[in-house]
């Protein structure tokens, strides 16, 4: 059977046993060698293979029988599979690395730790206010009392919006009806439709336009995007006195008087 062996971190071989044992007695290996075989699974010490060297005297006795010295051994050729590669050692872990490692997890660990505490009490702890900054605190809280409105002024809120309102519908109730000029005549719906009928020579012509009150004033819009602006005379009339065209540019644009027949 052969052998393969490892000189110095080497893999050498294969060689016989009486190689072997002739080696090791020579000092060619040591016991820090290893062997393998074609029926080993793994590297084994030499040291349990090979017989331990003999004593001086029967070293003597052997060499005057034979004389066996490693470079005269012929290697032979094997077939059969190689052996294993030895496992490379692991060098041992770096301390600097397992020290950086470690700050790192601390670092982590506080970093959710205190999210944690920010979500249970919602909001961030906060060190230790200083009395400057205690009273800037009260401060803002009376100011912003002061200005938040009472419930007086809520309600009174509340009821001029109503008047608003309810001024508003009035106007808007008033306008509602028919008005005419010697020009032509105009509708005004509930709807916020405005009819708009006037003669051009034989024919008469009639418009379809969009009105709402705004405060005081009437707006028509047409359909080019144009606004004719209205505002009710102290006789009850009504009267358009401006106009804002598709560009947004305003001008003058005084018209008859409308009174109003229903």
């Amino acid at each position: 059977m052969d052998y393969h062996i490892t000189v110095q971190g080497e893999q050498k071989g294969p060689y016989s046993l009486s190689q072997l044992q002739s080696m090791w007695e020579s000092g060619a290996i040591t016991s820090d060698s290893l062997y393998w075989n074609a029926e080993a699974e793994e590297w084994k010490p030499l040291k349990e293979l090979v017989e331990p060297p003999p004593s001086v005297l029967d070293e003597q006795t052997e060499r005057d029988e034979e004389d066996w010295h490693v470079h005269d051994i012929a290697l032979p050729a094997l077939n059969e599979s190689s052996p294993p590669v030895l496992n490379q050692p692991i060098p041992p872990k770096s301390p600097f690395k397992t020290i950086v490692f470690g700050i790192v997890m601390l670092v982590v660990i506080g970093v959710v730790v205190w999210g944690l505490s920010s979500l249970l009490t919602g909001k961030p702890k906060q060190e230790e206010l200083t009395e400057a900054e205690k009273k800037k605190q009260k401060e803002l809280a009376r100011e912003s009392a002061a200005l938040a409105p009472t419930d007086e002024e809520i309600e009174e809120d509340k009821r001029l919006r109503n008047v608003k309102l309810r001024q508003e519908k009035s106007r808007r109730d008033s306008i509602v009806g028919t008005w005419i000029n010697s020009g032509g005549e105009v509708v005004f719906r509930a709807d916020g439709t405005m009819a708009f009928t006037y003669s051009e020579g034989r024919k008469n012509i009639r418009l379809i336009l969009i009105w709402e009150m705004a405060g005081e004033e009437i707006h028509v819009t047409a359909d080019n995007g144009a606004i004719i602006i209205f505002r009710v005379l102290n006789n009850g009339s009504i009267q358009s006195y401006a106009a804002i065209d598709a560009s947004g540019k305003r001008s003058s644009s005084i018209g008859k008087p409308l009174h109003k027949v229903n």
